[in-house]
């Protein structure tokens, strides 16, 4: 629905305490039916504000052709769109206080496929795939064109991939995120440039893939945990990682 579409004047979703199920992506449309930027979505708290998929939905079950809970979009009057939905106008995109729950029998899912450029955030945030149900991406943030943004207090439990970036624009700030039980990669980068501080990984699979020689992570107190039972790199890098006080376990 339209909860306004003025710069600076985005009205918030509002979710109180509860659990809410849903079948479809959850986007923002323009009362004309086209999507625009100005999602803000912030529940009561992280502990008691879920947000959940609902069992086999219709939609989530390829993993290669992988769909959205959460679907923030640019403005579709944005002089660069390279196509619906994308571009680098997503202003005040913020996902905030809440959990993102993807269900059971979605492998196609991703939590929170994300944009946003300039003014927003994820925060308070937890991404989760339930026991013995892997998703494709806890968080996405591979559409042109993604940043200047920030995840703060972010974890994501299982998924392939915790979170996924690409592309050269715009930059992103982690801080204080947790990326648990990821099969592919905790944080796999494509070409963008990402300052991480006090990252906390716990993978079996690799906790950082860099996979582009023009990536670049910068991490500040980081530590990168190897899994039970899981003996492969922790790190595979293509292109440049900075390490300060930070750890691999």
């Amino acid at each position: 629905n339209n909860t306004g579409n003025d710069w600076g004047q985005a009205q918030i979703g509002y979710v109180p305490s509860g659990t809410y199920i849903i079948s479809s992506p959850l986007i923002k449309n323009e009362t004309s039916g086209v999507s625009t930027y100005g999602m803000v979505l912030i529940g009561q708290s992280m502990s008691t504000t879920t947000i959940k998929l609902a069992d086999d939905a219709p939609g989530f079950g390829n993993t290669t052709a992988p769909k959205g809970m959460i679907f923030p979009t640019s403005d579709p009057n944005d002089g660069y769109a390279p196509s619906p939905g994308n571009g680098n106008a997503a202003y005040q995109n913020t996902i905030q206080d809440l959990t993102i729950n993807i269900g059971n029998g979605n492998p196609g899912a991703i939590g929170i496929d994300y944009l946003c450029n300039n003014m927003g955030a994820i925060r308070n945030v937890t991404v989760q795939a339930p026991s013995g149900s892997v998703g494709v991406t806890g968080i996405s943030m591979i559409r042109p064109l993604i940043g200047p943004t920030l995840l703060e207090n972010v974890t994501v439990n299982g998924f392939q991939v915790g979170l996924d970036v690409a592309n050269l624009q715009y930059s992103l700030i982690l801080d204080n995120v947790t990326l648990n039980n990821q099969t592919v990669a905790g944080l796999r980068n494509a070409q963008d440039q990402i300052t991480a501080n006090n990252l906390a990984t716990t993978t079996p699979s690799p906790a950082v893939i860099n996979s582009s020689s023009d990536g670049e992570v910068v991490f500040s107190g980081a530590v990168l945990h190897r899994a039970s039972g899981y003996s492969g790199n922790l790190i595979s890098n293509q292109g440049t990682l900075v390490f300060r006080n930070s750890n691999t376990i």
